[in-house]
């Protein structure tokens, strides 16, 4: 499915290239938005604060949008608003304060040299405020943090690190054993038989006392101010979790708790991190829990909040921040705003569906051309992605550290580990052909090849003395290009890599970077060979075969000094080569090579051309889209999805492909990403359908998504409602 692209939609949400990007001939496309957010807390207008791995953002509309207010390269780890709303933020290393809404930031406690980390703070109804620090104790202000005092009588040589306050001024501290305080922490008293590592507490209308913990069994409940604690894990799958991070409580004393993962030992995720299992639910006072995760992807839970309005938030691990209105039913994804990652690499599907790879966050949909993302997780969690590939049937497959290969069969609503005949070592290199074979090629010798979409492998490098496959070119004939690296030699095979010969002849020492497609026979590569010490490798220019392969000569070029990056095949076989200087094209085989004005001085390290023709390029982990078409258009798909009027009215009609037979939705989105229509239009059968929509006269002009739900499969269009 292609959506249909209107010049004046897309030039309202371009953001302004900087320096040496011109906005005259490339539009760049928004980057995901995602991080790992460690505590969120709500200031008494309603403003929400996330804290990061290096600052604070804030919120004024709930969540929508997000923008930052603090930077510090240290991990945020709490946040406190006190009655007068000021900011207190804990970080690793340091304290801080802001007393106008997160413009202006003071430190606070500089009088502390070790190391410490400020891992709790809590107000009583005085607001006055009690700090832990990691390995150094409680501290107490009166006067909004300008002085400190040190509190110690009756802790000994415990430094608890972790508070809780009810309404009644009683404070705990936790260390792991626990002490209580009735006078404002000048004396504390231990509770004996106490010994639990407190993530958080909290407290509800009845002043009974909740805490959460590392390890199983991990929450506990007492009504008689800590004297006595019971367990209630009833419902909670303790198999899945290694313990619970945060909990919360509404002002119906329903409880929310957020976990994080449990880890396997097998090799195949002994590299990968903590999943966790999302977010429970108690309606009874803990006795039993249920699972509220619709929509959650990310199921490692740092923290969570439910505001005075009962909104839920949580923050995750590596995706950000959900919100849930609905009190726990239905999870939404709001980022916009928070982190604008790096992208390393991207590539798109054939309905044109848009996906870009960051190696520590995972993967990222787009179905507008780069307007909004949408993480897509949903069995990836916590697993670092390496290598995104698109096979001939569609599936998507990334490669892991130690995880070997996990594959999408529904454009990334969820994923499964595909890995039966590989063995644990990391896949480097992922490639698949139009015949429908996929290839994979180890970090460590071996590459391996898939017959059916990924689902078994087996080993083709038998033959090979194959050291490191760290490139892996395809081509649709059946022939197979590799490179092995630390050999010096580039290998190819002529039957989709059943045997293999070398293909190197004029390349003494010369190894690919990148090969294009190629054009009647003729192949580009992009040389790198080993410096002197074979501790780095070094640009060797440009590299032209005239017999797919089998013998190369060096073809001189402006690539000798800035190197070249990667290739695409464009119309009328002009071939685009990405270089550290920008975009360079030729249309004679490249005796000549011309220069893509705009994108000055900029390295580009990935090439891709759409089904509309048009050229999309990664440069500096940020991906651009140059405005002339300078591919083949699929003019088929283009026909698959049709709005009409377009601009729109309250009521239109939409024209679309139902690819399989399945139930149907139409849903409509503003350009948050807010849902503000759905039709529901049954079980339809697959082929050609035509809907009417019919809108409130309510909604506002502007620019809209329209996208259509079947089954697993998406498709989407922008239009502009008059």
């Amino acid at each position: 499915m292609k959506t249909i692209f209107f010049n004046f939609f897309v030039l309202l949400f371009i953001i302004s290239s900087k320096n040496l990007v011109s906005d005259d001939y490339w539009e760049k496309l928004n980057s995901p938005y995602c991080a790992t957010v460690y505590s969120l807390a709500e200031s008494n207008n309603g403003d929400m604060y996330a804290g990061v791995r290096d600052g604070i953002y804030k919120s004024t509309d709930l969540g929508i949008s997000w923008k930052r207010v603090f930077k510090v390269d240290k991990d945020n780890s709490s946040i406190l608003i006190d009655r007068e709303g000021i900011i207190y933020a804990g970080f690793d290393q340091c304290f801080f304060r802001s007393t106008d809404n997160g413009q202006t930031w003071d430190s606070l406690m500089t009088f502390v040299h070790s190391p410490f980390e400020v891992t709790s703070i809590v107000m009583n109804s005085k607001n006055e405020i009690f700090v832990a620090l990691s390995g150094t104790g409680i501290y107490k202000t009166t006067d909004k943090g300008n002085s400190w005092i040190k509190l110690t009588n009756g802790l000994g040589s415990y430094k608890p690190e972790m508070l809780g306050i009810n309404k009644n001024d009683i404070i705990f501290a936790c260390s792991p054993e626990l002490f209580i305080s009735t006078d404002d922490g000048e004396s504390w008293e231990r509770q004996y038989g106490f010994y639990y590592d407190v993530n958080a507490f909290a407290f509800n209308s009845k002043d009974e006392i909740f805490a959460v913990y590392s390890g199983p069994n991990s929450i506990l409940r007492s009504t008689n101010n800590g004297k006595n604690w019971e367990r209630l894990t009833s419902g909670i799958d303790l198999n899945k979790i290694d313990g619970v991070n945060s909990i919360s409580i509404n002002q119906s004393d329903e409880i929310f708790i957020g976990t994080y993962g449990k880890s396997s030992n097998s090799p195949s995720n002994l590299y990968m991190g903590p999943k966790g299992n999302g977010v429970y639910k108690s309606m009874d006072n803990g006795l039993s829990w249920f699972e509220v995760n619709q929509g959650l992807e990310s199921k490692n839970i740092n923290c969570l909040i439910s505001t005075k309005n009962g909104i839920l938030f949580v923050g995750t691990n590596n995706s950000g921040v959900y919100r849930c209105t609905d009190n726990g039913i239905n999870w939404i994804q709001v980022n916009n705003g928070i982190d604008d990652i790096d992208i390393n690499e991207f590539d798109f599907d054939k309905n044109d569906n848009l996906y870009a790879r960051n190696t520590l966050y995972g993967i990222f949909k787009s179905i507008d051309t780069g307007i909004s993302w949408r993480q897509t997780v949903n069995g990836l969690d916590g697993i670092n992605a390496y290598t995104l590939s698109i096979s001939n049937l569609n599936s998507l497959l990334v490669s892991t550290f130690k995880g070997g290969i996990y594959k999408s069969t529904n454009s990334g609503i969820s994923w499964e580990q595909s890995n039966q005949g590989l063995n644990g070592d990391m896949i480097l290199s992922l490639e698949s052909n139009k015949p429908g074979y996929i290839f994979g090629g180890l970090n460590i010798g071996g590459l391996f090849r898939s017959s059916d979409d990924g689902n078994n492998w087996e080993r083709i490098s038998n033959s090979l003395d194959l050291t490191m496959a760290s490139f892996i070119k395809t081509f649709n004939n059946g022939y197979v290009l590799i490179n092995n690296l630390y050999n010096d030699s580039i290998c190819k095979s002529t039957d989709n890599g059943s045997t293999w010969k070398k293909a190197n002849s004029g390349l003494k020492d010369i190894m690919a970077k990148a090969l294009s497609d190629n054009i009647e026979n003729t192949l580009f590569m992009a040389g790198l060979s080993w410096d002197g010490f074979d501790t780095y490798l070094i640009n060797r220019g440009l590299f032209i075969s005239y017999n797919f392969g089998d013998d190369w000569e060096h073809l001189p070029s402006i690539f000798d000094s800035i190197g070249v990056l990667s290739f695409v095949i464009g119309k009328n076989n002009i071939i685009y080569a990405g270089s550290g200087n920008g975009v360079y094209s030729s249309s004679n085989l490249g005796n000549t090579w011309e220069k893509l004005p705009g994108l000055d001085s900029q390295s580009v390290s990935q090439l891709k051309i759409n089904n509309s023709g048009y050229l999309f390029v990664l440069s500096n982990h940020k991906i651009y889209k140059f405005k002339q078409i300078v591919g083949a258009v699929n003019t088929d798909i283009n026909q698959q999805f049709i709005v009409f009027p377009n601009p729109i009215f309250s009521t239109f009609n939409i024209k679309f492909t139902n690819n399989i037979s399945s139930s149907v939705s139409i849903e409509l989105y503003d350009i948050l990403g807010n849902k503000i229509y759905t039709k529901n239009l049954g079980f339809l059968e697959s082929g050609m359908q035509t809907t009417t929509i019919n809108l409130k006269e309510d909604i506002n002009p502007g620019c809209y998504l329209v996208v259509v739900r079947s089954g697993a499969d998406i498709q989407s269009i922008k239009v502009v409602k008059s």
